[in-house]
C-alpha cells in the first residue's frame, strides 16, 4: 500500500509544482512570452492580465514598394485564465493595436489539456489550441492609390514537452526547458486596392505578391523552444519559433521574446522585456512589452 502512494504523492506534488509555475503568455494560455508551455493552471484559479506591447516592423503586404510603410504601434492586450480542472485550462483575451497606417483588433479563444506527467523525469507534455479573429480598419496610400487592408484569422494546435532541471553545480538557480510543435492556419483576406481612377493597385505595383487583392490561405508546421531559469520569486525566461520560409510572402514574421518575471505581494506578477509580437503579413522588429497579472484562488 505504501509503494502504491508513493508514486501518487510524487504525481500530486509534480503537478503542483507545475502548476505554481503556470503564467500567462500574451497569445492567452500558460507559458513564456509568447511561446506556450506544458503546465496549466490549477482548477479552481483564474487570471486575468493586462500587458502593454511597443510593436514595429514592416508589413509584407506593401514591403516590394521603394518606401513602404512602417508597420510600428502601441497594443493593448487584456486577458482571462481559468483552471477548470487538474489537467485543462481555457482562455480569453482581447487586442487592441493602435498603428501609424490605422487601427487592429482581435479576440482570441484558447484551450490547453494535460497529457502526460512523469514526476521521476520531471516531464510533462500537453496539447493546445487558440483561435485568433483579427480585424482592422487599417490603409496606406501609395501616390493615388490606397490600399485598405485586411488580415486573417489565425488557428493553432501544438504539442509542447517540459523538462524540469535542478539546480546546477550548487547553483540556486533552476531551470525548465520547453520543445514544442504548432500548426498555424492563416484563413485567406480581402485587400481592397484601387485610387483616384479606380485602376486597381497591381496595374501600378506588379510586384506586389496580391495582384487580384487576395493573400490565399496558408498552413506552417513550425518548432518553438522556451528556456526558463527560476530563483526564488525571479525567473528569466526566452522563447523563439523560426520562420521557416524565407523566400515568401511573410505570414507571420519569426516569433522570440527575452523577459524578466517577478512574483508580487498580493497574488500579482509582472513580466517585462523584449519581444517581436506584432500583426500578421509583418516581418516585424523587437519593442518593449510589460504585462501584469493578478490571480484569483476559490
Amino acid at each position: 500500500m505504501v509503494t502504491r502512494k508513493v508514486p501518487a504523492l510524487a504525481a500530486a506534488a509534480l503537478l503542483c509544482c507545475t502548476a505554481a509555475f503556470a503564467a500567462q503568455t500574451i497569445n492567452s494560455a500558460s507559458g513564456y512570452a509568447q511561446a506556450p508551455d506544458a503546465k496549466v493552471l490549477p482548477q479552481g484559479t483564474v487570471e486575468v492580465s493586462g500587458s502593454y506591447v511597443r510593436s514595429a516592423g514592416i508589413n509584407d503586404l506593401v514591403n516590394s514598394i521603394a518606401l513602404p510603410p512602417p508597420c510600428d504601434g502601441n497594443g493593448f492586450n487584456l486577458r482571462a485564465l481559468a483552471g477548470v480542472s487538474d489537467r485543462v485550462e481555457i482562455g480569453l483575451g482581447y487586442l487592441g493595436i493602435n498603428k501609424e497606417i490605422g487601427d487592429a483588433h482581435a479576440f482570441t479563444v484558447s484551450g490547453k489539456v494535460s497529457l502526460y506527467q512523469k514526476p521521476e523525469s520531471k516531464l510533462a507534455i500537453s496539447m493546445g489550441a487558440a483561435y485568433r479573429n483579427w480585424s482592422c480598419d487599417m490603409r496606406t496610400t501609395i501616390v493615388v492609390y490606397t490600399l485598405d487592408m485586411d488580415l486573417p484569422s489565425v488557428f493553432s494546435v501544438y504539442l509542447a514537452a517540459d523538462k524540469r532541471w535542478g539546480a546546477v553545480a550548487g547553483s540556486p538557480w533552476s531551470w525548465v526547458t520547453t520543445v514544442g510543435v504548432v500548426y498555424d492556419r492563416y484563413s485567406s483576406s480581402e485587400q481592397g486596392m484601387g485610387g483616384a481612377d479606380g485602376l486597381n493597385l497591381a496595374g501600378a505595383v506588379t510586384q506586389i505578391i496580391i495582384t487580384d487583392g487576395n493573400v490565399p490561405a496558408e498552413s506552417f508546421v513550425q518548432p518553438f523552444l522556451g528556456v526558463q531559469a527560476s530563483k526564488g520569486e525571479w525567473s528569466v525566461l526566452a522563447d523563439f519559433k523560426p520562420r521557416l520560409r524565407k523566400n515568401s510572402f511573410n505570414y507571420q514574421s519569426e516569433a522570440w521574446s527575452l523577459a524578466v518575471r517577478k512574483t508580487l505581494p498580493n497574488k500579482l506578477e509582472v513580466t517585462a522585456g523584449l519581444t517581436n509580437f506584432n500583426l500578421p503579413y509583418t516581418d516585424s522588429n523587437p519593442g518593449i512589452f510589460v504585462d501584469l497579472s493578478y490571480r484569483f484562488n476559490k
